[in-house]
């Protein structure tokens, strides 16, 4: 019986790295296809049903854990029937399902990380995989410059995976791109000299991404940590300073190799009169339902907030801002605690980053942020369990 647990642990470990692993370097999940599927899909697909497996047997659910996941339930469901009431097609519903329904992987992420040690371990994994990717692309960028990799065969060749925009003849951005960030706030939180180099080499490697949103954010999370965390005036004014003499130097030459992001920023803007133009008094409180979006964008919209108000109006919005608030009052739980408030505040800052991006980009409703969500969730429950109960 020991060694039958013993086995089923093992595999879960190697299972649920294998899975963090393809979530933080895996982008939208398009580079690891098997045949129609994508590994991300295959894993998600095992994971769901292990979870019910363990809970029909153990016949143990978290309340936090039940209770978040069949709100979402019940909050998708009724936004598919709002869809199908105001016409919207199967398909489109599906299509505005799928990339949500990962939320559904909540569970089996409770069941792997069951305790503080399992929450480290879920931590390591998520930096080193930042870490490499971050490598990766730096190394990437100086072969392309050096011309040992040519940048027509490269791009050619990315462009059957649909998963890298080209920014120049040298620079691409990559949709997993969000966890240099994420990881940055990890390493940097972190003491010793090696985490502080790894924390520089991902905060190069984020600036080379030459994505203002992920730089003005990254800079504003690690401002909030240095001055509401750390509380650290003194050091976050050199540092703004610092980063104020940056910016006037690098901003001319940004604009200048990025190009013209007005096209880009229009569409919002259109996205946002298209929506206001279509809100009335019931739409405003229950959405359009799935599958019903606006003529610019008939499926998914940028702007992560403006397809959650479109779709599933007010309720929408606030299920998804009250786990933001449920993840703060964990996190702030361990103030009570400072060492354990400080060492465990990169997983609210990244939690907290990525809401700030869904702001401009479609990250809290989709695998790539929400998986962060998710074992942030976790995590911070676990800690909280640990420390406090």
């Amino acid at each position: 019986m020991l060694f039958k647990r013993f086995s089923v642990g093992i595999f879960l470990d190697i299972f649920f790295t294998i899975m963090l692993i393809e979530l933080v370097m895996g982008g939208g999940g398009r580079f690891f296809e098997i045949g129609p599927l994508t590994l991300r899909m295959v894993l998600y697909f095992t994971g769901i049903p292990i979870s019910f497996i363990f809970l029909s047997i153990t016949k143990r659910t978290e309340p936090p854990i039940f209770y978040w996941t069949f709100f979402f339930f019940l909050l998708t469901a009724f936004s598919s029937a709002m869809g199908l009431i105001n016409g919207a097609s199967f398909n489109d519903i599906f299509e505005d399902i799928k990339p949500l329904s990962f939320f559904l992987i909540l569970p089996f992420f409770a069941l792997c990380i069951n305790n503080k040690e399992k929450v480290d371990y879920a931590i390591n994994i998520i930096k080193w995989s930042s870490l490499m990717l971050g490598v990766i692309y730096i190394l990437l960028v100086l072969l392309i410059v050096l011309r040992i990799i040519p940048f027509m065969r490269f791009y050619v060749y990315m462009q059957h995976f649909g998963e890298i925009a080209f920014r120049n003849e040298t620079l691409f951005f990559y949709k997993g791109f969000l966890y240099l960030c994420i990881g940055f706030f990890f390493f940097m939180t972190s003491p010793g000299k090696l985490n502080k180099l790894a924390a520089f080499i991902l905060l190069i490697s984020i600036f080379l991404t030459l994505t203002r949103g992920f730089i003005l954010t990254t800079l504003l999370t690690a401002l909030f940590y240095l001055i509401f965390i750390m509380r650290n005036k003194l050091v976050s004014v050199i540092i703004l300073l610092i980063t104020g003499i940056i910016a006037a130097v690098a901003v001319p030459f940004y604009l200048k190799t990025i190009g013209n992001r007005s096209i880009s920023d229009n569409i919002r803007y259109l996205q946002v009169e298209q929506v206001k133009e279509k809100t009335n008094f019931l739409n405003f409180f229950l959405g359009d339902g799935f599958g019903i979006g606006v003529p610019i964008r008939p499926q998914h919209m940028e702007i992560a907030y403006l397809e959650i108000f479109s779709k599933q109006g007010i309720i929408g919005l606030l299920f998804w801002f009250s786990l933001l608030l449920y993840i703060t009052y964990l996190y702030i739980s361990l103030y009570k605690n400072k060492d354990v408030f400080v060492t465990y505040s990169p997983l609210f800052l990244s939690v907290l980053f990525v809401y700030l991006q869904s702001a401009t980009n479609p990250y809290l409703n989709n695998p790539i942020g929400l998986s962060m969500i998710l074992v942030g969730l976790v995590s911070l429950i676990r800690i909280k369990n640990h420390y406090l109960v």
